[in-house]
């Protein structure tokens, strides 16, 4: 059987590996999850692989994937082999899985309405008129103006016609790794708070509230994030999922020994994982007594807004009146309809706010229906839709709703067409930000290569071909059937000796040009959609993509966001470059998207690992070998500037600001969950002052920053491991491990009063802050 543990392990190697599915985690857990289920030495007879088989294959259609068949039916043959190799082997070999599932989910998605230009396509038909269009330069400003300028649609034929158009670009805007949506404060972003009684949620009025207690640990103040596990102060809200053993409609708890019939193995179903899915309701007071007080059964992330408990399952999301802690009653639902899916939510100021994605119908795009609330449809008609001028591919549509979390009403919705990735979601009272990535045209970056440092590798009637093909308004992959061509044809001209050396050539010209030119190769577009009116305010963009929620922040109205630029030129005809090009950069944008500042070439051949901005300040972690620790001085917005690095072993996953210029780095050094102190106090010359090493290869916060919890009255902070929950103390600016929690699986921590709970899958353990003893238990 796989453990906790050893999926955590799987996770870790995953993210050592491609950072990028940290944002993932819940996604790769499911399908973790699913290949797991059956025990390693069970009977894998061809009814349970079919059965296997059909929930990942109806799975991956529910969220608008179509997966290659023959890819999972080679996955479930593959199962055979867990019979044959140790639990350590499993976790690995399920790593390379995992990969592949992810991999495949892109490679074989839908792509309805396709169009497959013809060789013998007519490049004659430009513009409508015939004549070839002047584009702008590789690099230009009227380029980068073109690329973020979005409208409405304004009819179903329009959308129709932009689906059609961006079906057949396979090659163009959008092609390649994505981001989606973001939303960015318009005011002065302030990092999350240290506790703050007044954060939290309301308790009923007929209850005594505790004199202090935690909240999840966000991003920024007085916004609430979705998690697992929610508090008001006197009640524990708790929706982890507990695994049992199942035995057809019935289960047993995942403790209860499992014996054959004596004698035989023949005539008996073999166990399978099955999660019990359902949010419980603990009474925390007194933390000796724990006491469980009422369940619901529905199980995922919640938001608690006064008596509402809202949780957010696969299918839909859900509102339940809590008044009555033993009889918990749902009052709203609303329901993702036409394979749409939440991609993050928000609660702030008591309104509730989501952003859903789903993939539009080809031969009718709109209205686009992708909720329903209390059974009625939730409509979105073609002039609410937004979309950028510049035809984009792998299309998918996002839609906003601000909703009054009493009654699931919606009171204001909008879509965006963008490219489809993971969502990014950062918001603040008066914005929300809108962000999407895409590829330049590869003809037209060819075509300004043999221009430039491409000069001369052909001759000039494969150079006037190329310049001519370049200027047509055909789609992307239109062009690149006619560039193969015209490469054929030149490469069948060469004798052996001579295609060898123009394919040296090329590789080492073209790695010249991309370390000039790495900066038009990709983008993120944004759009500010202004809160109160719900309209599209602002749109700007920036050369490269953010890794998450942190790369973006807002300071005294201008927006700061750190990318990654990609040093590479794998999606170009011939390839090119190297990751040693890469680089990252910090653009800072003015309240209307315009980039006034900017700072360079942070980590060249590195990518970026972790960010965090406060006030006038940015923090940056990049990584190959070594652990570069950069302070960045942004109180000159007009002229950002790096001011200090330290390099040091290992990396940082995820910053957190313990205290005024102090910064916790949670990460990772030979293998092993490492914590470093850094004194930020001379921004010119940062310092780590002290590190601790876990024996523990992973811990969630790395890749969740609710897993984390820091009380500033004890100066102590939580996070969890696989062999348990670990509480440091920070005090004098040394790290000191004041208690490890054993024998829970830990997940969460709270603290209420003076007692921290730690949360796990199977329990709930409780100690005392003043002398770190248990003083309370309770099973779940």
């Amino acid at each position: 059987m796989i453990s906790e543990n050893q999926i955590k392990e799987i996770l870790n190697d995953l993210f050592s590996l491609q950072p990028d599915l940290q944002n993932r985690e819940a996604e790769i857990r499911q399908i973790i999850s699913q290949l797991v289920e059956l025990k390693p030495e069970a009977a894998l007879d061809p009814n349970f692989k079919e059965q296997l088989r059909s929930r990942l294959l109806s799975q991956e259609a529910a969220r608008g994937f179509a997966p290659k068949p023959n890819i999972f039916k080679s996955l479930i043959s593959n199962l055979n082999f867990m019979k044959e190799i140790s639990s350590k082997a499993l976790a690995g070999a399920l790593v390379v899985v995992v990969l592949l599932l992810a991999g495949s989910f892109y490679a074989g998605k839908k792509q309805a309405g396709t169009a497959n230009p013809s060789n013998g396509q007519n490049l004659s038909n430009t513009n409508g008129g015939g004549n070839p269009i002047a584009l702008a330069p590789i690099g230009s400003d009227s380029q980068v103006k073109a690329i973020s300028q979005i409208k409405k649609f304004a009819s179903d034929q329009e959308f129709k016609a932009y689906l059609t158009a961006g079906a057949s670009a396979t090659y163009g805007y959008g092609n390649g790794s994505s981001r989606s949506m973001s939303a960015l404060p318009k005011s002065t972003n302030e990092i999350a708070p240290m506790p703050n009684d007044s954060l939290y949620n309301p308790l009923p009025e007929n209850q005594t509230a505790a004199d202090r207690s935690s909240q999840t640990n966000v991003q920024v103040k007085g916004i609430d994030e979705p998690d697992i596990v929610k508090t008001d102060g006197n009640n524990l809200y708790v929706s982890t999922q507990q695994l049992y053993y199942g035995f057809g409609d019935f289960g047993l708890p995942i403790d209860t020994p499992v014996k054959p019939d004596a004698g035989t193995d023949a005539g008996i179903a073999m166990p399978y994982r099955q999660p019990e899915q359902s949010t419980k309701i603990i009474s925390a007071l007194p933390p000796k007594a724990l006491k469980k007080l009422g369940k619901i059964d529905r199980q995922g992330e919640m938001l608690l807004s006064g008596d509402t408990l809202i949780i957010f399952n696969y299918d839909a999301v859900y509102g339940f009146d809590i008044k009555d802690k033993a009889n918990p009653k749902e009052s709203w639902k609303i329901k993702y309809e036409n394979n749409s899916y939440l991609n993050t939510s928000r609660l702030m100021d008591g309104k509730l706010y989501l952003v859903t994605s789903s993939y539009p119908n080809y031969d009718s795009p709109c209205p686009i229906v992708p909720l329903s609330t209390n059974n009625t449809k939730i409509s979105m008609p073609c002039d609410h839709i937004y979309h950028p001028v510049v035809t984009i591919t792998d299309m998918t549509v996002y839609s906003a709703f601000k909703i009054n979390p009493q009654n699931g009403q919606v009171e204001n919705q909008l879509s965006f067409v963008g490219s489809s990735g993971q969502a990014i979601v950062y918001m603040s009272k008066n914005a929300l930000y809108l962000s999407y990535s895409y590829l330049e045209d590869q003809v037209k970056i060819l075509n300004d290569f043999l221009k430039t440092d491409g000069k001369g590798l052909f001759p000039d009637s494969v150079a006037q071909k190329l310049d001519k093909l370049n200027s047509y308004d055909i789609s992307s992959s239109a062009k690149m059937v006619e560039l193969e061509q015209i490469m054929q044809r030149h490469l069948n001209s060469l004798d052996p000796d001579g295609r060898v050396k123009f394919e040296n050539d090329v590789q080492n010209k073209m790695a010249s040009y991309i370390k000039v030119h790495k900066r038009d190769l990709q983008f993120t577009g944004i759009a500010k959609i202004a809160l109160d009116k719900f309209e599209v305010s602002a749109t700007g963009d920036v050369p490269g993509t953010p890794l998450n929620q942190f790369s973006l922040d807002e300071y005294q109205g201008n927006l700061r966001i750190a990318t990654n630029i990609m040093g590479n030129g794998l999606w170009f005809y011939w390839g090119g470059g190297s990751s040693n090009e890469s680089a990252n950069d910090v653009y800072v944008l003015d309240s209307s998207l315009k980039q006034i500042g900017k700072v360079l070439d942070l980590g060249k051949g590195e990518r970026i690992y972790s960010a965090r901005f406060i006030e006038d300040k940015g923090y940056l972690v990049t990584f190959k070998q070594t652990d570069p620790f950069y302070v960045l001085d942004l109180s000159n917005a007009k002229n950002p500037r790096a001011v200090g690095e330290l390099k040091i072993p290992g990396f940082s996953s995820y910053l957190h600001p313990l205290a005024k210029n102090r910064i916790l780095g949670v990460g990772q050094e030979d293998g092993r969950v490492k914590l470093s102190l850094f004194d930020v106090s001379d921004p010119a010359n940062p310092k780590e002052i002290d590190k601790y090493q876990l024996n523990e290869y992973w811990t969630e916060v790395s890749n969740n920053h609710h897993a984390f919890l820091q009380d500033e009255k004890h100066q102590v902070f939580f996070l969890p491991g696989g062999n348990g929950g670990y509480i440091f103390s920070y005090s004098g600016d040394k790290f000191e491990l004041k208690k490890a929690v054993t024998q829970v699986q830990s997940q969460r921590a709270v603290y209420i009063n003076d007692f921290m709970y730690i949360v796990g899958s199977d329990k709930i353990v409780v100690v005392d802050e003043k002398n770190w003893e248990r003083v309370g238990e309770l099973g779940l």
